[in-house]
């Protein structure tokens, strides 16, 4: 909408005493806006996609992101599109997607091949194609992956 909104938000914060032991994290915004064309009554998705992973981290949560017309998203721990032997993430809630959380930890060895593989699917129930973009219209096919120790 292009009307003015009252919006209210709220934070809550667990803090840690100065002398605690802490690794720095951080979170990788992954995936693409490449979206196909989802035609108007009709179904779309990616096919398998590969994205490296952070070199020399840990990952212990991840988060899937579409919008309103995604009906699926999966990741999985991988080397490539074609190694799909390890799922990692699964959510067919555009809205509401879980955090996965991992103990242990993905390890993503400096040395190694190792990322995500993903793919996204779309249901289009509407009279006129969707594409990827930022609107609030458009659709989109991200992860956020949550990583430490935190660098660069």
């Amino acid at each position: 909408t292009a009307a003015a909104l009252d919006v209210v938000g709220g934070v809550e914060m667990d803090v840690l005493p100065i002398t605690a032991n802490v690794i720095k994290s951080g979170f990788s915004f992954q995936g693409g806006l490449s979206v196909p064309e989802i035609p108007a009554q009709g179904e779309a998705d990616t096919g398998v996609l590969f994205q490296p992973a952070v070199p020399g981290s840990r990952v212990f949560a991840l988060t899937t992101h579409q919008h309103h017309l995604g009906t699926r998203m999966q990741v999985w721990y991988a080397s490539d599109t074609s190694d799909l032997s390890t799922p990692i993430a699964d959510s067919h809630s555009w809205n509401d997607p879980p955090l996965e959380l991992y103990d242990p930890p993905l390890d993503f060895p400096a040395d190694s091949s190792k990322g995500f593989a993903y793919e996204c699917h779309w249901k289009n129930p509407t009279s006129q194609p969707v594409y990827g973009g930022l609107g609030a219209n458009d659709e989109m096919c991200f992860f956020w992956s949550y990583f430490y120790p935190a660098g660069g």
